[in-house]
């Protein structure tokens, strides 16, 4: 009778945990900075992910235009070269969080 009972919880558990849904994850990615890199995302209703990860590669698009250092173009390229330039968000606060550790170093 104890085995019988056993069969019959082990049973039910199988049931129920087929039940469970299952969370679904998407991922994407590419080449930026010399590097890979990899987006893994929980897939819901919510997300497009399409438009996820086209804001995600225009983020990176960006950050390369300003602080690459393997383009020519790039912001920090053109300060390194003491070129006229127009200073943008991305090279602003990497260059003040830099003077801030140069000062407490």
């Amino acid at each position: 009778m104890k085995n019988k009972n056993y069969i019959l919880f082990a049973v039910l558990l199988l049931c129920l945990s087929s039940c469970y849904k299952r969370n679904e994850f998407g991922n994407f990615g590419g080449l930026t900075q010399g590097t890979t890199y990899n987006i893994v995302f929980e897939r819901s209703e919510k997300i497009n992910a399409i438009e996820l990860k086209k804001s995600v590669e225009q983020i990176l698009y960006d950050f390369d235009l300003s602080l690459s250092l393997y383009k020519d173009s790039s912001v920090i390229s053109k300060v390194n070269r003491n070129e006229d330039v127009m200073l943008d968000t991305f090279f602003i606060d990497v260059f003040n969080k830099s003077r801030q550790i140069y000062d407490m170093t």
